[in-house]
Order: C-alpha cells, then sequence, then structure tokens
C-alpha cells in the first residue's frame, strides 16, 4: 500500500493511499530537468525528481506490518536529517508504509511519573552529539541505549557524518571505539537489534585543483580515503543484512556505476555527483534514494532476534571491495 504523512497527537506518521505496485518508475535522467539552464528563469514548476521505487515493492507486507510494531532509534546528525526529509517526501509523494515518524522529545515527569516517546511503536530521530567530535557521539549512543529509555527500543542506528572522519582521522581507533560500545550495549540490552551505518562521503574535487590535492594527500578525496578504511571495517566485521550502507548507496550512480577516485594507489569510494548540489550535502533526489535505502535497511531486520555480538564476521575483505 501507498501511505501519506498527516499530522496527529503523536506526530507525524504516514497513511494509507495507494498500492505499491502502482508507483510511478520514471527515468533517472528525468531529474537533469529539475533546473532550468543557467542564467535563465523556469516559467514552469520545478520537475519532482523521481527514484526507482521497485525494490521496496519486493518487501512482503508482513515485513512491513512487523516494522509497525517496532520502536527504531535513529541518532544522526545533518545527513541524516536530511534521509528523513527524503522519508517525508516519499511517504508524500508515493509513500511505502505506515510507520510513525516522530523527532525525540524528553520524557515527560511533570506529574511525577516518565513518559518516554518510545511507549509506542515510531521511528524516533533525533540529532546525536556533536559534529567533528565521533567518540562523544558514540559514548553518547551507548549510554542512551543503556539508560532507562533503551529498555523500550527493538532496533537502533548511529549515523556519523562525514564531518567526524577527516584524513587525520585513526578510523582503526575509532572503529575500536565503535565495537567496543556495542558490545556494552550487547551485554546491557540484549534484545536491542543494532543497524550499523557507514559513514556518509564527499563528492569527489574536479580540476586541476582537485588533482593536486589528491597528489599531495589533502582535500576531500584524502578524507574520503579515512572514511572508506572505517567503512570497510564496518562491512567486514558486520553481516550485510545488519548494515545501512550509506557510502555504497551514495557512490552508487543511477546507471549502475560507481564513483570513485584514486587515493594512494588505491580506488575510494566518492559521493557521485548527482546526488548533491555542493559537493556534501544530499539534494532532494539524493535525499529520495538514501530514504530508500534506509527503508530497505530496516525490511532487512524483519523476522530475526536481536543482532550477533561484534565479533561476527561479514565475510568481507578489503580486496573484496564494494566498488
Amino acid at each position: 500500500m501507498f501511505y501519506e504523512i498527516t499530522k496527529g497527537a503523536a506526530g507525524l506518521f504516514l497513511a494509507a493511499a495507494m498500492p505499491i505496485a502502482s508507483w510511478s518508475v520514471a527515468p533517472v535522467a528525468d531529474v537533469a530537468a529539475v533546473k532550468p539552464p543557467q542564467g535563465e528563469e523556469s516559467t514552469e514548476q520545478s520537475i519532482e525528481p523521481t527514484v526507482d521505487l521497485g525494490t521496496l515493492e519486493k518487501v512482503d507486507d508482513s515485513c512491513w506490518s512487523e516494522l509497525r510494531t517496532k520502536r527504531i532509534y535513529f541518532a544522526h546528525q545533518a545527513i541524516g536529517s536530511e534521509i528523513v526529509t527524503g522519508l517525508r517526501e516519499l511517504a508524500r509523494r508515493k509513500p511505502a508504509l505506515a510507520l510513525t515518524i516522530t523527532a525525540y522529545a524528553e520524557p515527560d515527569r511533570t506529574d511525577g511519573t516518565t513518559h518516554s516517546v518510545f511507549e509506542t511503536p515510531a521511528l524516533v530521530e533525533a540529532n546525536a552529539g556533536r559534529r567533528g567530535n565521533p567518540e562523544k557521539k558514540i559514548d553518547e549512543f551507548s549510554s542512551f541505549l543503556r539508560s532507562s529509555e533503551g529498555t523500550n527500543i527493538d532496533i537502533a542506528i548511529l549515523k556519523l557524518c562525514y564531518g567526524d572522519i577527516g584524513r587525520m582521522t585513526d578510523a582503526e581507533e575509532l572503529f575500536g571505539r565503535y565495537t567496543k560500545a556495542i558490545e556494552e550495549i550487547r551485554r546491557e540490552r540484549p534484545k536491542i537489534h543494532i543497524v550499523h551505518c557507514t559513514v556518509p562521503l564527499k563528492s569527489e574535487e574536479h580540476g586541476a585543483k582537485g588533482r593536486l590535492k589528491r597528489l599531495v594527500g589533502a582535500g576531500s578525496d584524502a578524507s574520503n580515503a579515512a572514511r572508506s578504511r572505517f567503512n570497510e571495517m564496518v562491512r567486514q566485521r558486520f553481516p550485510a543484512e545488519q548494515v545501512l550502507d550509506l557510502a555504497a548507496a551514495e557512490s552508487r550512480r543511477s546507471d549502475g556505476t560507481t564513483a570513485t577516485v584514486e587515493v594512494g594507489g588505491k580506488r575510494v569510494q566518492v559521493l557521485a555527483d548527482e546526488y548533491t548540489d555542493d559537493g556534501a550535502h544530499l539534494n532532494r533526489f539524493g535525499q529520495l534514494v538514501m530514504a530508500r535505502e534506509f527503508l530497505l535497511a530496516l525490511s532487512r531486520q524483519c523476522g530475526g532476534g536481536a543482532a550477533p555480538s561484534a565479533g561476527t564476521a561479514a565475510g568481507t575483505n578489503e580486496s573484496g571491495n564494494r566498488e
């Protein structure tokens, strides 16, 4: 079924509208018409960006029904907010499922009790920590899930930002901190199902300036190399069905090819130009595509119990990168 977002006492929610089978799948080439030629003003309304939603049609209705019974926590920053915007946009135009989407609010203790937003099934999204301090984000995520509110959470996702990992970041040390936090959560909240998220990317720096930066190991491409090291560790450590691979989705162009650059003799994934207008943040098309990938990642959690410990390997190695 299709669902539309409406507003009620419980926040934003998606209401039924029409069958998934009737979703329109328009050519991605139509996206080029979103903007008028430079220097000209469009005399018509902007053309809505289109995205292939066919993969969502393959998800069994029973899975969406199961997810509607879950309390899902999505901790994020800027790109995560853009993904949530994409979810709401998909729901407004061609909604996919009846998940309640609401922003986190501190528990209401005015009557002497604690009323948590997690008392009813919903996708609860919240800003996590501060950009540029991934260690604090990880620690706060772990502490929150191990707090009293964590007892009601079924599925949890932490998304770090591209701004959290730069070319000087020790990706191995940061990943070690992340896996340690996951083990802490496993010990105290074994019923929480963790979905592990790869770090978003920035687009390739084009032209002579970009080539020079790559040559000297500077610029966003060098930072993408550090992000890719972290992302490969996520893919190696955890089963694919437990990973929301945003980096792979961001680098995968609509024609199926992968956007990469060579850094230090190795090709690394970058954000495909078609998903961004400024080289970092998602444009409307990118928001819709990443929202689709978010829904697909949630659908892979259906029918399972708590995720295995952080020691479970996904069977992917460095040479088998998903480019």
